[in-house]
């Protein structure tokens, strides 16, 4: 009967340099003789990985953010206490099922940057949508819905082939939402601004302006396209110059002003208008103005 050993060890090399290497070892008979044959087998930069990962493994415990490392076919085989919670799931729910792979979330772009990772790129970072209901190798049926921002990066041995990749998934689900609802704001104000009664500019902290509305276009007789680009002094009847200057830098330090001056339009006529106007940021101002022309004839 052979019986074959198997064991590590440290073995010293004639540079003086420690490897650590593994050992198969089977004893055989040639005659009445012993021998012994052996396998060994540098394993120093597989330890190397596995001290690696099990000192993340222990920095992902203390983490605040989601973990899991995956093995070198994308099945999570390490997971941390965050991702758990986040996940509302069990760690037996996870380990040895979830195949990022087979996480039908992913579009080709996203899953292009993954593949990128397990074939040796270091790493690789997108946001994305993330449901449950779109994930098959896990009971994932607690899991709510996210958005997520993902970071991924590969663990090399020797040669350079990747052994394991570790995954980061921050909840950017409010920031998302801010977001969604911010745009709809904007959207809103945007249909507001273009149906209003009033002539609407849109000026930066030059008094440039970046936006108009088709009344204001009605109003001065430039087409919106002349509008965007010009300034407030190029619209100003040059003998009111001086209080639409007043005008704007009120505005500038009080965030709100009112007044009423003469503006000129494309085809040279001189008219009067009625301008309020407030303070966005340091670099953006809204006006309204009105065109009071016929009025001030009447008085």
């Amino acid at each position: 009967h052979r019986e074959c050993n198997h064991f590590f060890f440290k073995h010293l090399i004639k540079d003086g340099s420690i490897k650590d290497v593994e050992v198969f070892s089977v004893p055989f008979l040639v005659g009445e003789q012993s021998f012994l044959f052996s396998v060994v087998q540098d394993v120093t930069r597989q330890k190397e990985i596995e001290r690696e990962v099990k000192l993340l493994s222990k920095a992902m415990e203390n983490s605040p953010v989601a973990m899991w490392i995956s093995d070198n076919k994308g099945t999570i085989i390490e997971t941390n206490e965050c991702l758990l919670k986040f996940l509302n799931i069990s760690k037996e729910e996870l380990i040895d099922k979830y195949n990022v792979f087979n996480d039908m979330n992913l579009d080709a772009d996203q899953l292009m940057k993954i593949k990128s990772v397990y074939e040796g790129e270091r790493k690789a970072r997108f946001e994305m949508e993330w449901d449950p209901e779109n994930v098959s190798d896990s009971n994932l049926s607690e899991s709510p819905k996210l958005f997520i921002d993902v970071q991924l990066f590969s663990i090399l041995d020797h040669s350079g082939a990747v052994t394991n990749v570790v995954c980061q998934w921050l909840d950017i689900s409010d920031r998302i939402k801010r977001e969604q609802a911010l745009r709809e704001s904007e959207q809103r104000l945007h249909g507001y601004l273009i149906n209003a009664p009033y002539g609407v500019f849109i000026a930066d902290e030059n008094g440039k302006y970046l936006e108009v509305n088709p009344k204001a276009a009605e109003i001065t007789g430039y087409t919106e396209s002349e509008l965007i680009g010009m300034h407030i002094p190029d619209l100003v009847f040059k003998e009111d110059s001086e209080i639409g200057q007043r005008h704007f830098k009120h505005l500038r330090s009080k965030t709100i002003s009112q007044g009423e001056f003469r503006y000129v339009r494309k085809n040279g006529d001189v008219r009067y208008w009625f301008v309020s106007a407030v303070r966005l940021s340091e670099t953006r101002f809204l006006g309204f103005v009105d065109d009071i022309h016929d009025r001030k004839q009447v008085e």
